[in-house]
């Protein structure tokens, strides 16, 4: 039978409480908490949140085989010294602060503790036990920062209890990279939603305060939120992250100013573009922080960008990429030691042949483990020796539709591929070919993504993750 790992909580908040929330039916931890505040403990012990509740740190960590400091930075850096003289040698030590470089050098002058740093981007504007909830780290981000002497196994032991508790993917990132970024992505947004905040609530006089009040709506609402949170939390994240923050400042203030101008100047095709592109980050995000399969399937005809779309929507997942005419080389060199290209393999096998060995390279991709982008060749969809079983094992079609005129001019610029290479008219036969395998797509597609004229890779890509649901 396995034996549970015990997991102290120390500090039990909104996101301590969580974390024992989110954990308490998996059958890998043992789950113990520590609040400094009676009223706390008890509430937790009395709901059941925790398998058992300490009322002094020195108990609790005495136990753990993993602790984690559910506190502000400040706290957490104070508490390292009891962590040092109470866990157990071989014990592991987190916390989930907002900063990482001042808890990181603070644990480095406890060389017998094993502490590695994890950040997970999750939270709301609420603070105490009773805001807490199971799903708050659910499908969420979680970075994970080694220490000065913390070990491979250490950083493996922190990243499977946060994806225990529902994280969807853990990143390890070096502590002064994590403070940059967390500048970006969170600390200044809590700056600019309390600074808009004032802007716009701050009156001269109650009567003209009412005004405001009254003419904001939801729009003020989503947009300010975290304008709410806990003021001393975030004047700690502000003094220990301030070079970051400042930053992270400046490059909001160049595309502020650069909308502004556009502004100014009436020009408002500028506008447009620089909001249309911010609607494209922001709905590529929303795709990134959904659920989504697993494997992704490119399909589309020849040129339409499967390849050059797929590396960078790999990137961005994160997933492994393959393309599929890669596999079919791959494939043919592994049974035959002969290296060929594609073109010369459906030269010399023939088309049945071919899509025999495309069929195979398949099979083998459908059994590859992880998540995939896949680029599919322009005829794998109408392989009749791909099954609808196999397609199904390989994942969700994304079809990527441009026009066939496009398409023609870069089958002109990179050479007449093997298929029309007999044809009395190429560029008819492809028109004709694309014809019967876009009904094919279109019957085989989940998503249908129409590049737009101008879009890079990249942003065909920011499209698809748009497009998930």
């Amino acid at each position: 039978m396995k034996i549970k790992k015990n997991l102290a909580i120390l500090g039990l908040g909104l996101l301590g409480t969580s974390l024992a929330l989110a954990l308490k039916k998996n059958s890998a931890w043992h789950i113990m908490g520590y609040a400094r505040n009676a009223e706390t403990r008890n509430w937790v012990s009395e709901n059941g949140i925790v398998d058992e509740i300490y009322d002094t740190p020195e108990a609790i960590l005495k136990k753990a085989d993993l602790a984690v400091l559910c506190m502000p930075v400040s706290a957490a850096v104070k508490m390292l010294p009891l962590c040092a003289e109470n866990l157990p040698p071989s014990a592991v030590i987190t916390d989930i602060g907002s900063v990482k470089m001042e808890i990181i050098d603070a644990a480095a002058e406890f060389p017998q503790m094993h502490f590695v740093g994890s950040h997970p981007m999750a939270g709301t504007e609420k603070s105490g036990c009773k805001a807490a909830f199971a799903g708050l780290y659910q499908n969420a981000d979680v970075f994970v920062v080694p220490g000065r002497n913390s070990t491979p196994d250490d950083a493996e032991l922190c990243r499977r209890m946060w994806l225990d508790a529902g994280c969807a993917r853990a990143e390890e990132i070096d502590a002064v990279r994590h403070d940059e970024l967390v500048a970006d992505t969170s600390h200044v947004l809590h700056l600019l939603a309390s600074a808009l905040t004032l802007s716009i609530l701050d009156a001269p006089d109650a009567e003209e305060q009412r005004k405001h009040f009254a003419g904001c709506a939801t729009g003020f609402r989503d947009t300010t939120r975290i304008a709410s949170s806990n003021p001393a939390m975030w004047r700690g994240i502000m003094e220990s992250n301030r070079d970051a923050v400042l930053a992270a400042v400046k490059r909001f203030e160049k595309r502020f100013i650069e909308m502004k101008k556009t502004i100014e100047n009436g020009d408002f095709d500028s506008f447009e573009e620089l909001f249309s592109t911010g609607k494209l980050l922001r709905n590529a995000w929303l795709g990134y922080k959904r659920p989504r399969p697993a494997r992704l399937l490119l399909c589309g005809i020849k040129h339409c960008g499967k390849s050059s779309t797929g590396k960078i929507l790999a990137e961005l997942l994160p997933a492994q990429f393959a393309d599929s005419d890669d596999e079919i080389v791959r494939l043919y060199k592994e049974r035959t030691s002969k290296s060929l290209t594609v073109r010369q393999l459906y030269r010399q096998l023939g088309e049945e042949d071919f899509r025999k060995l495309e069929r195979d390279a398949l099979a083998q991709l459908a059994e590859r483990q992880g998540a995939m982008a896949v680029s599919l060749g322009g005829g794998a969809l109408s392989n009749p020796f791909v099954t609808d079983e196999l397609l199904h094992k390989l994942g969700e079609v994304i079809w990527l539709d441009i026009p066939d005129n496009i398409a023609w001019e870069r089958v002109k610029a990179n050479g007449i591929p093997p298929f029309l290479a007999n044809a009395d008219d190429p560029e008819a036969e492809f028109y004709r070919t694309n014809t019967a395998r876009k009904e094919v797509f279109a019957r085989c597609a989940k998503w249908v993504i129409q590049p737009e004229p101008g879009d890079t890779p990249q942003r065909v890509a920011l499209r698809i993750l748009g497009a998930l649901d």
